[in-house]
């Protein structure tokens, strides 16, 4: 068995090896980016080159159209030359004549040396235009020859570049395999050097892993006596809460109890005592109407005296239904505001103001309760029997002035 200097001599060669493995491993994917970027550069310098070709073929196609301008300007010169030729015959023909004809001769003189001059200038101006044509294929000729130069350069490049990426790739791969055999060779050894100690390393990782299973266990169990701990504390957290708010609730429903019971018997005591209110009020009416009725000389009552009893007898039964109202018993109000109306009619008339106004206080009625089309149908009746008093007083002023 080797010893712990040895393993660790053995770890610290296998770690320098792993080391090297990957500094050649970042080595070859360097080199890869450099290949990519020469393939790359390449491609760029074949779309250079098929660029220089085309505009090659431009310029040859340019300076065969300048060579055929060339060719009909030499053709247009060989012309004119004729033409010249021409009329000098014709002139020397004419100069041969009679004398009668000397004045035509010179005309035509004339005109040849016109025709001459014109053609004279059409060849210098033909003659600039070739050898600009000239020029630009020869600037041709020098641009493809730079770019042919440019290609041959480019090709060397890429060609030095690929043989040293090819050695660079053979030399790496002879240090991988070389590392390789090494690296297996010392993994042999350790391996055969482990094996003659696999047994009591697996004794010791049985009992490892036993102790790691006891551990887990025993983590296991206090994980779950933490968990059962936190969940009776919440629930007893959550149970304490529960009942406060149970008590709360408790005393805000017998406080409520307690309020509804003094609302409700000061409800009934409101409607006893409308009531023994409304009971006296109608004794009373019915006691009026029957003295009234007995026609009683001197006990009969005066309409004066009428019109006041009535008046604070109205009184009175409105703020009966008024309480009627806010105890929250609108029919029976109502009821007490409707007897307030016939009596009133009874005793001034069914367009008197004191009818308006009780009507008037039927409509608020009405409107306490949210019926809004029975409060304008008794707003109407008011309004209604206002203006016919109104009318009637007007009508009763007039027939007295």
């Amino acid at each position: 068995m080797p010893s712990k200097k040895e393993m660790a001599a053995l770890q610290a060669k296998h770690d320098a090896l792993e080391s090297k493995v990957n500094t050649l491993t970042k080595e070859k994917g360097s080199l890869a980016k450099d290949l990519a970027a020469a393939n790359k550069a390449k491609a760029s310098t074949v779309s250079q080159v098929t660029s220089l070709e085309n505009e090659l073929k431009t310029s040859r196609d340019d300076a065969s159209k300048l060579k055929d301008a060339a060719a009909g300007a030499e053709k247009q010169l060989s012309d004119a030359t004729a033409q010249i030729e021409a009329l000098k015959a014709q002139l020397e023909e004419m100069s041969s004549g009679a004398g009668a004809h000397s004045k035509q001769a010179e005309e035509a003189a004339a005109a040849a040396a016109r025709v001459h001059d014109e053609d004279q200038a059409k060849i210098l101006a033909l003659t600039e235009e070739l050898d600009k044509a000239r020029g630009d294929s020869e600037e041709v000729a020098k641009q493809q020859g730079e770019a042919k130069m440019e290609v041959e350069r480019l090709n060397a490049e890429l060609v030095t570049s690929v043989a040293g990426m090819a050695a660079l790739r053979i030399e790496v791969s002879g240090q991988m395999s070389a590392l390789t055999a090494e690296n297996e060779a010392k993994l042999a050894r350790i391996t055969a050097q482990s094996e003659a100690d696999s047994a009591a390393k697996e004794q010791a990782l049985a009992q490892v892993i036993e102790l790691k299973e006891e551990n887990q266990e025993t983590q296991s169990l206090q994980e779950m006596v933490d968990l059962m701990r936190g969940q009776l504390e919440k629930e007893y957290a959550m149970r304490t809460k529960a009942e406060k708010a149970l008590l709360k609730t408790k005393a805000r429903v017998a406080g409520r109890e307690k309020q509804l019971q003094q609302k409700s018997d000061s409800i009934e005591a409101t409607v006893a005592e409308a009531t023994h209110l409304t009971t006296h009020l109608t004794h009373t009416l019915n006691g009026v109407a029957s003295r009234q009725n007995e026609g009683l000389g001197q006990q009969r009552v005066k309409y004066a005296d009428r019109v006041r009893l009535c008046r604070e007898l109205g009184a009175q039964i409105g703020a009966s239904a008024d309480m009627l109202g806010a105890a929250g018993q609108y029919e029976a109000a109502e009821g007490v505001l409707l007897s307030n109306v016939r009596m009133k009619e009874g005793a001034f008339g069914g367009n008197h103001p004191e009818v308006a106004s009780t009507f008037q206080q039927l409509a608020h009625l009405c409107e306490a309760q949210g019926d809004w089309r029975r409060a304008l149908d008794y707003v109407e009746q008011s309004s209604s029997r206002a203006l016919d008093y109104s009318r009637q007083k007007e009508e009763q002023e007039a027939g007295g002035q």
